[in-house]
This record gives C-alpha cells, sequence and structure tokens, in this order.
C-alpha cells in the first residue's frame, strides 16, 4: 500500500502523456523516480515496510483503485483548465463533490447522539479555508500553465515535511533513512522543476506532442 500510495505522481505522469500528450524530459522523469524512492524511504522509514502494515489484497486493490481514480481526475482537471479558468473548474468539481457526498455524509451520521467537539470543527474549518480553497485553488491555477506530470512531483514533499513535524512536535527519531529519503525527495522535486523552467535542447520529450 505504501509504494501505492507514493504512486500517485507516477499516474499522474503516466496518464497526461496517455490522455494530453503531455511530454516530460528525461531530467524530470529522474526527478520523479527519485522523489518516488525519497518518498518510499520517508513512509517506511527503511527499505523494507513493517510485517504488520503489509495489509490485506482487498485493502490494496482499493487503495490503487483510488490513486488510479485520483491522478486520472487530476490529468482530466489539466484538459478542462486548457479551455475554462482553473477556478470555475475547481468550483464545479467542489459542487459535484459535495452533492454526491451529501447523502453518504447523512447516513453515517444519521442517528448519532454524539456532537463533533470545538477541535473537531475548528479541524474541519481548517480543511475547508486552507486545503481544499486556498491550496487547490493555487494548485488548479498553475494547471493553466504548467504540465501535470511535471507538478506530481510537488506530491512528494508531503511525506517530508510529516516527518519534520514528528521530530518536531512529537519527537520522533530522525533516523537515516528518513535524512536519505528527504535529500532524495527534494533533489526530485528540483530536478524537475530545473527541467521545466530551462530544458536542454538536447533533451527531447518522451512524448511529444
Amino acid at each position: 500500500a505504501t509504494l501505492l500510495l507514493a504512486g500517485e505522481p507516477l499516474v499522474m505522469a503516466v496518464m497526461s502523456a496517455l490522455l494530453l500528450r503531455e511530454g516530460m524530459t528525461r531530467q524530470a522523469v529522474w526527478g520523479l523516480v527519485l522523489g518516488f524512492v525519497g518518498a518510499y524511504l520517508l513512509i517506511n522509514r527503511g527499505l523494507l515496510p513493517p510485517l504488520e502494515q503489509s495489509g490485506t489484497l482487498l485493502g490494496n486493490l482499493l487503495v490503487a483503485a483510488s490513486v488510479l481514480v485520483e491522478g486520472t481526475g487530476t490529468v482530466l482537471s489539466r484538459g478542462l483548465t486548457r479551455r475554462y479558468s482553473g477556478i470555475v473548474v475547481l468550483f464545479w468539481e467542489s459542487v459535484g463533490a459535495t452533492v454526491a457526498l451529501a447523502l453518504p455524509a447523512y447516513l453515517f451520521w444519521a442517528g448519532s447522539a454524539t456532537l463533533p467537539s470545538a477541535g473537531a470543527i475548528g479541524a474541519v474549518l481548517y480543511l475547508g479555508a486552507v486545503n481544499s480553497a486556498f491550496c487547490y485553488a493555487v494548485w488548479f491555477v498553475l494547471m493553466e500553465r504548467h504540465h501535470v506530470g511535471n507538478m506530481g512531483v510537488f506530491i512528494f514533499i508531503q511525506p517530508v515535511f510529516g516527518a519534520l513535524m514528528g521530530v518536531v512536535w512529537l519527537k520522533e527519531p530522525f533516523g537515516i533513512y528518513t535524512a536519505l529519503g528527504a535529500a532524495m525527495v527534494l533533489t526530485g522535486v528540483w530536478l524537475t522543476s530545473r527541467a521545466a523552467q530551462t530544458p536542454s535542447p538536447a533533451e527531447s520529450p518522451l512524448h511529444p506532442r
């Protein structure tokens, strides 16, 4: 499951090449590979995942399906931003998601006598205002201008910040695999960003338009 979760940027790169004909230079591909390996090391804190976290076949299939849907959905959104404003695309996607989740949310909470705590309400407001509104707005605006395959590598930064916050706030150990994984992720992001900004004339895209 760890490999599957870390594979979302890879899915985005492949699907953008297949559906949108967006290419990536070899340097960007190497950055993507480095980011993937680094994220794997950060999440597992080692070369092999703990046996007790190996999961089941059904669970892994569900994770794989969610990663495929998420990655493909991002690529399709990129296609829409070629014709419409990223903010407009985000708005209608949010409306559709709200309508689709309204009934399941009601059924889940129906009959519950427990009211959410102030902390839970604050967390929901934070997720709505910062994550869903601000961060996704920035993401969709950037999709108007950049290939989604190149943007996907920045997803690998999430476990870097997660590991650092664990060290600072939860006093978790900062081991060799944490340092190595973070270094690989940051190097991968740098390579991909550099390739997107100043592509080398000698390196033709792997999937030219």
